[in-house]
């Protein structure tokens, strides 16, 4: 079985499909490195606590995945009733778990930097003593 487009174009179609939000994209992207850079230097208590913050992350990823599971049928102006074959439904939980993988990567800069500079970290081996 031949695809009836080549894979150039493809990425082309994609790119027709996000170049409304493509500045959008940029933006929030780029501010995520940035955010990122910031963890890794250490700035605001870099990693600390960092499964907190992507436990964090992967919770808001899930909210974002579920809602999308439910809502992407119907934007397409279908019903659940149209779901017919797998393909179908495989296409509809890998949409939903792309939207709430990348919501979770979306989320995960700015909350590790909440939550690390939010932190306290033990001083010595003291007990009871904290510094942020």
């Amino acid at each position: 079985m031949e695809l009836p487009f080549t894979p150039l174009e493809a990425i082309a179609l994609g790119l027709e499909y996000v170049r409304p939000v493509l500045t959008a994209l940029i933006v929030v992207i780029s501010i995520d490195v940035i955010l990122l850079l910031l963890a890794i230097l250490g700035v605001a208590g870099g990693f600390r606590n960092a499964g907190s913050a992507l436990k964090n992350a992967l919770g808001v990823g899930g909210v974002v995945g579920v809602i999308t599971l439910l809502l992407a049928v119907p934007a397409t102006g279908a019903s659940f009733a149209d779901l017919s074959g797998w393909i179908d439904y495989a296409t509809l939980f890998g949409a939903a778990a792309g939207f709430g993988l990348a919501a979770a990567a979306v989320t995960y800069p700015p909350l590790q930097l909440i939550v690390a500079s939010n932190s306290y970290e033990r001083v010595g081996g003291t007990i009871g003593r904290y510094r942020r």
